[in-house]
């Protein structure tokens, strides 16, 4: 059960508390006057030996006693319904935290995993060079001149995840990745990246 629900039910058993106190004083308000009514009239009539004040204090007991229990009767209800209702939030509270502790665990496991791939990345490939030729001749203002002097290489760094192994000859741009301090022996290649 959801909190709004359980203040909704809440909200409703404190409306219906307070509509039976209403019906309760407004019955007994028309019993008071119920029996005064009836007091004036047999003060009035004088004839009658009867035991009027013995009668109405009877009925104004009876009426009483019935209020009385109507009452605790309805704070009882009350009383249920709120211990009902505070437990269910406090259940809900409890796995509200417990589901939030669930996350925070789950994210530091992420986090830890992620810093795991990237050392073993770190570990196997190291820093990546990629270096970019292209058949027609256009020095790149933005790329600075490759060691070996061409004009047309230039050096950019990419991350390796980006790069894959293709064999055979290219059409268009083609790449070649070496990595390691002066080590050419592993080159990679990507082609037809379509730039």
């Amino acid at each position: 059960m959801s909190k709004v629900e359980l203040e909704s039910r809440l909200e409703s058993l404190t409306d219906e508390i307070n509509f039976l106190r209403q019906l309760y004083e407004e019955e007994l308000q028309e019993l008071q006057a119920q029996v005064s009514d009836t007091a004036v009239v047999v003060s009035m009539d004088n004839s009658r030996q009867l035991d009027m004040a013995g009668v109405l204090a009877d009925v104004r007991a009876q009426y009483e006693d019935i209020a009385s229990r109507s009452r605790a009767e309805a704070e009882g209800l009350y009383q249920v319904k709120y211990e009902e209702l505070k437990t269910a939030a406090g259940k809900q509270g409890d796995d509200l935290r417990q589901t939030r502790s669930q996350i925070q665990e789950l994210n530091r496991r992420i986090q830890r995993i992620q810093a795991e791939i990237e050392a073993l990345k770190n570990q196997v490939w190291g820093p990546t060079r990629l270096e970019i030729w292209n058949h027609t001749p256009c020095p790149s203002p933005t790329y600075p001149p490759a060691p070996s002097g061409n004009p047309h290489t230039g050096f950019l760094r990419i991350p390796w995840d980006v790069i894959w192994e293709t064999g055979g000859e290219s059409d268009g741009l083609e790449m070649g990745v070496f990595w390691g301090a002066g080590n050419t022996g592993g080159k990679r290649g990507v082609k037809n990246i379509g730039i």
